[in-house]
């Protein structure tokens, strides 16, 4: 996944319910509170979701100048309304990070990167597989960047906890369908970073693990990864192993 398809991917809010949160906000705000003032909390909270819609679709566009705009301007409007300490917050950094990143503008995407990390530590706790999303989103941004050292301590830290998040049978379906997604594009990526490196060992063990999530949640994601990897065994000379690869990819390809 690029930088632009994270942005996309995050401009909606990585934790947000956007369609249910100005009506829960209306009916508890309405108990407690003058009606003037629950009128303008809702309208800005649909502002800020407002605004974090158009942004994905600025920067599906391409138009990423625009994207940060209108991701500023939700950013500022859900501080006001949240505080800066709140999950939305963090979701809206994590947004605006995206699409700075995807200009290639890492003085600007890293700090905002690294808030958003840092309250969702505070509210989540350091081992959250939460957390952890915000650590696989770091390691894009850093191999991007190119930072390889920093790429692979932030997906080395993330791995482990998604891969115990995963295991959790109490975890609704779609949550654990998004942590799977995670885990398996931060096992591939740190294979990435060990192959480069000719650490050929971990990069495979890496890429396997990788694999077997992908055919779980995205099965030509799947098959893309066994044939990368036929060809990085028959270019290391391991050709027997190579074909088991291509013919474990045709098999997923007539499923």
């Amino acid at each position: 996944m690029t930088f632009m398809s994270a942005a996309v991917a995050t401009s909606s809010g990585r934790h947000r319910s956007a369609a249910l949160v100005p009506i829960l906000l209306a009916t508890v705000c309405a108990l407690t509170l003058p009606a003037p003032f629950v009128a303008q909390r809702v309208d800005s909270v649909a502002l800020a979701l407002r605004l974090n819609r158009e942004a994905g679709e600025l920067a599906r566009q391409g138009r990423l100048d625009e994207a940060i705009e209108r991701a500023r301007r939700a950013l500022a409007l859900t501080t006001q309304i949240r505080g800066r300490r709140h999950r939305d917050v963090a979701a809206d950094l994590f947004t605006l990070a995206s699409f700075y990143a995807a200009k290639g503008d890492y003085f600007n995407a890293e700090p905002l990167l690294d808030e958003a990390i840092e309250i969702d530590k505070a509210l989540f706790g350091p081992s959250h597989p939460e957390v952890a999303v915000d650590l696989i989103g770091l390691g894009k941004m850093l191999a991007a960047k190119p930072d390889v050292a920093g790429a692979r301590a932030a997906y080395e830290a993330a791995l482990p906890i998604l891969f115990a998040a995963i295991t959790d049978t109490t975890l609704e379906d779609y949550k654990l369908a998004e942590y799977m997604g995670h885990c398996a594009y931060g096992a591939r990526s740190l294979g990435d970073l060990y192959f480069a490196g000719k650490q050929y060992d971990l990069a495979f063990q890496h890429f396997l693990q990788a694999e077997q999530l992908y055919e779980i949640v995205d099965r030509q994601r799947a098959i893309a990864l066994l044939t990368e990897m036929a060809e990085h065994k028959r270019a290391l000379g391991d050709y027997k192993t190579a074909r088991i690869f291509l013919g474990r990819a045709e098999t997923l390809s007539h499923q």
